[in-house]
């Protein structure tokens, strides 16, 4: 028996080795519960409060998730589709510069390479600590302490991962 391959598999779909040396497609959708979005072989959760950053990561760590990434040009345009459909002027971000001003990580250590910034972001401290970021459909640098400017989204992988 051949091992695993996403290309024997749906794009929907995870493809998982079995003990016996076959493997299995299973459907992506495998999400802790039935509130969580599947897309791209991650859960996503929309709460539909405005909160300001340091909430949203608190919310997030309480479902053993994190904040939302934005790691390519198809996770941004779901996410856009998806803030479209639920009205929301826009969502926080895992971007940050908390630890070294100007060093825009997803977390500590790890470094965006794929920044879609609006024009005059990030503003530099503008109005002072501005270590966040609010997407909606670019990013902008942020207060983490900014109450009633975006929404919450929480990132989970999904159960089976690829």
């Amino acid at each position: 028996m051949h091992g695993c391959s996403q290309a024997t598999c749906m794009e929907n779909e995870v493809c998982v080795n079995k003990h016996d040396g076959s493997h299995v497609c299973l459907v992506e959708d495998i999400c802790p519960t039935m509130e969580w979005m599947s897309f791209n072989h991650k859960c996503y959760l929309f709460h539909d409060e405005k909160m300001t950053a340091n909430e949203n990561l608190k919310l997030c760590e309480t479902f053993n998730a994190t904040m939302v990434r934005v790691d390519d040009d198809a996770v941004s345009e779901f996410l856009n589709s998806e803030m479209k459909k639920r009205e929301n002027i826009g969502i926080w971000i895992a971007a940050n510069d908390r630890d070294v001003e100007g060093e825009w990580v997803w977390g500590p250590g790890d470094i965006i390479t794929n920044e879609a910034w609006h024009i005059g972001e990030p503003s530099g401290n503008h109005l002072s600590d501005e270590d966040c970021v609010t997407f909606w459909p670019s990013w902008r640098d942020m207060r983490c302490s900014e109450t009633h400017t975006a929404f919450s989204v929480c990132e989970h992988p999904n159960m089976i991962s690829p």
